[in-house]
Order: C-alpha cells, then sequence, then structure tokens
C-alpha cells in the first residue's frame, strides 16, 4: 500500500570485504530494530574492537528482512 508500517521489524546485516578483486564478504554482524510511527527506523553503527584495514576494507550494511503483522491479517497458525 506503500503506506508507513509502525512496529516492523526490520534486520540489518553488516558485511565487510577487500575490494572487488577478493569479493567474499565477511559477516560482521546484524543488527534488529522496530520502526516507528513514520516507518523509520535507526540502527546506528556496528563497531567493533579489532585491527581497521581502512581505507582497504569496505563495509556495507544491507537490510536483509523486515517482518510486520498487520491490522486485520491472522498471521501463521
Amino acid at each position: 500500500s506503500g503506506k508507513p508500517v509502525e512496529g516492523a521489524l526490520v534486520v540489518v546485516r553488516f558485511d565487510g570485504h577487500y575490494d572487488d578483486i577478493l569479493p567474499d564478504r565477511e559477516v560482521l554482524g546484524h543488527r534488529e530494530a522496530k520502526t516507528d510511527a513514520r516507518g523509520n527506523f535507526s540502527i546506528g553503527s556496528m563497531i567493533k574492537p579489532g585491527i581497521s584495514a581502512w581505507p582497504f576494507y569496505r563495509t556495507e550494511a544491507r537490510i536483509v528482512a523486515v517482518v510486520a503483522r498487520l491490522k486485520g491479517s491472522r498471521g501463521l497458525s
């Protein structure tokens, strides 16, 4: 419908890779957040202790799932 959905669960995955020559991605972690009344969500940064290889190590954040139970739906049984 294009309308914002409040309370939807959004799963974001953080990946890292060195360059296009070595395209294999390493999963750094994931975060979950819920959407607000406007359909927005905030994750923040993914920071872990370790050695930084920036700018050679590139990171990406991808939305891998959005789950919501809509009003009037019965859900899974």
